[in-house]
């Protein structure tokens, strides 16, 4: 099925994951999008979608399309679950606007990186034990930018 791509802005296509974890669901060398954001949001209005899963790669490398993707299913009305490698304390330390956008935008965070040693038991949304469940992430980062409270 060729999809037809929307005009989006800047921050449509998909940039290579840096980080290289083993066994990542992201392919190292994926340079180009498979899907364009605008088609998964605009595009198949037959299946429509109560939720979407941000996952594969890592979307805190680009926060400000990650966070321009959350707003626009937001104002779908679609529950955002986002995946990070990251912890939400070292998320609250970064200074970009866009990651606490982006923060403020997602229902369901799943911080931490993929730890093979803990994957027993993992359950069904985490890939390993020390992954986190974390219900509207921005109310658990303190009022002061930069900082994360301690839940």
């Amino acid at each position: 099925m060729k999809v037809r791509r929307k005009s989006c802005g800047e921050n449509d296509a998909t940039l290579a994951c840096r980080v290289r974890l083993r066994r990542c669901t992201a392919s190292p060398a994926q340079t180009s999008p498979l899907c364009p954001a605008c088609y998964l949001i605009d595009g198949d209005k037959q299946r429509p979608r109560d939720g979407v899963a941000i996952l594969g790669g890592e979307a805190f490398l680009q926060p400000v399309g990650l966070a321009v993707l959350l707003c626009r299913l937001k104002a779908r009305s679609v529950h955002t679950t986002v995946y990070t490698g990251y912890t939400l304390e070292a998320l609250g330390m970064r200074p970009e606007p866009a990651v606490r956008a982006a923060l403020e935008l997602t229902d369901l965070l799943i911080d931490g990186p993929f730890v093979a040693a803990l994957a027993h038991g993992g359950g069904e949304w985490r890939g390993s034990r020390n992954q986190r469940l974390i219900a509207h992430p921005s109310t658990l980062l303190s009022c002061t930018p930069g900082s994360a409270a301690t839940p």
